[in-house]
Parts: C-alpha cells; sequence; structure tokens
C-alpha cells in the first residue's frame, strides 16, 4: 500500500493538518521499508512512535475540540479512545510475538486505513467547526 499524504485529506486546520501529515509520512516509511523486505525491522520503531504520537495528536486535537466546545465532542473521544487501544494492542502482540508479516497486514488494516477514514469523516467536522469559530 502506498501511504502518502493527498490533498483529500487535508482538514484545513493549520496544526491538525500538520500533525496528519507526520503520522502519514511515518507510516509509509514503515510500508516502504516492507517493500524492501525491511519492514520488521521497522515495525517496532512504528508502533512506538503511533503510542507517542495519539498520546500527543490526540491531546491537541481534544483541547481544541473542548476550548471551542465542539458540539460532538464525546464521540470523538470514544473514536479516540478506541484507536489508543487498537495501537497499544498491536504494541503487545509486536513485543509478545515479534514483528511479522501477519502483524504488519495489522497496522495496515486497523491503523493506516481506520486513520484516513477518520479524517475524512470525523476530523474534517472538527476543522469545519473550528473554522466557523475563526479557527484555522
Amino acid at each position: 500500500m502506498n501511504f502518502i499524504w493527498t490533498n483529500d485529506l487535508a482538514t484545513g486546520n493549520s496544526l491538525i493538518d500538520q500533525e496528519h501529515k507526520e503520522l502519514i509520512r511515518i507510516i509509509g516509511e514503515l510500508m516502504d521499508a516492507c517493500s524492501k523486505g525491511k519492514g520488521r525491522e521497522e515495525m517496532l520503531k512504528t508502533i512506538r512512535f503511533l503510542e507517542q504520537y495519539t498520546i500527543r495528536h490526540f491531546s491537541d486535537e481534544e483541547n481544541l475540540q473542548r476550548k471551542y466546545n465542539y458540539p460532538d465532542f464525546q464521540n470523538h473521544l470514544t473514536y479516540h479512545a478506541q484507536f489508543k487501544t487498537t495501537v497499544q494492542t498491536l504494541s503487545k502482540r509486536i513485543q509478545a510475538e515479534g514483528a511479522s508479516i501477519g502483524l504488519l497486514a495489522e497496522i495496515n488494516r486497523n491503523v493506516a486505513s481506520w486513520f484516513t477514514t477518520h479524517i475524512r469523516m470525523q476530523d474534517t467536522k472538527v476543522a469545519a467547526y473550528l473554522k466557523q469559530q475563526g479557527i484555522s
């Protein structure tokens, strides 16, 4: 899977988009390493990044939502909590089982696909709301 930033992922909020680009770059590097037969070596590095990333990025998004009283805030929190759980579960499996092609496929399916869908379906709503509040 070629995992790169495309304009349809832009929310219009500079902070959110900058952080999303960082995540997409890291996952893209993992996918690139896989295509070169080095995916297992990159997998642990990527999942550790994702653990830290979810804490920082979701905190930034949630702070914006709280500050500007985003009306669907509670649902957005639920999506974030589910994603954090997914990342933590994958991290534990990688540490316990070691990197594998199966786990790489799960990262692709459960992280990359979830994330792009979340941006398109949820984060664009947040950014549109923030834009209405005069925040971009």
